[in-house]
């Protein structure tokens, strides 16, 4: 999933990524790539460092969803670090540890690396899936899952 912490779309869809994993639990694995829409989200490139940071300290998939799940808490702020900080303490981070993290050359690097990647395979918008090598942009679960039964039995 090649994605953006603040796009709408994507936060609607975080739900059906998450039953997609519960349903196929030991089957599919979600690899999550970031591509920040800078140009029309401002708070984009810093939520990406926040979920970085919170990868680097095991607990990605729960700061995912707490960007997800309070978006309109924070897509507006001119700067949502704090915000962030609050998220971290809730899902069981050290504030110290976190706050480095997220603030660091590495994360800001890694959220960038991700959106040249995206740009190189010329994605021009979020979320975009790919299951094997098939490019597409789901509707509902079911289309998940189609893609999902028709790539186990390949493989």
């Amino acid at each position: 999933e090649y994605a953006d912490l603040q796009c709408p779309a994507c936060a609607a869809i975080n739900p059906l990524t998450n039953q997609v994993l519960d349903e196929y639990k030991g089957k599919v694995k979600l690899v999550y790539r970031f591509f920040p829409l800078r140009s029309i989200h401002k708070n984009a490139l810093i939520s990406g460092q926040g979920a970085y940071a919170a990868w680097k300290l095991g607990k990605f998939s729960e700061m995912k969803n707490m960007l997800y799940n309070n978006q309109v808490d924070w897509e507006n702020l001119g700067d949502p670090r704090e915000t962030f900080l609050g998220y971290a303490k809730q899902i069981g981070l050290e504030n110290d540890q976190f706050n480095t993290l997220m603030n660091s050359k590495e994360a800001k690097n890694a959220v960038l690396d991700g959106e040249k990647e995206a740009i190189g395979l010329g994605l021009n918008s979020t979320p975009t899936f790919f299951i094997g090598n098939k490019k597409f942009s789901p509707r509902g679960f079911e289309d998940f899952k189609n893609l999902i039964e028709e790539e186990l039995k390949v493989n």
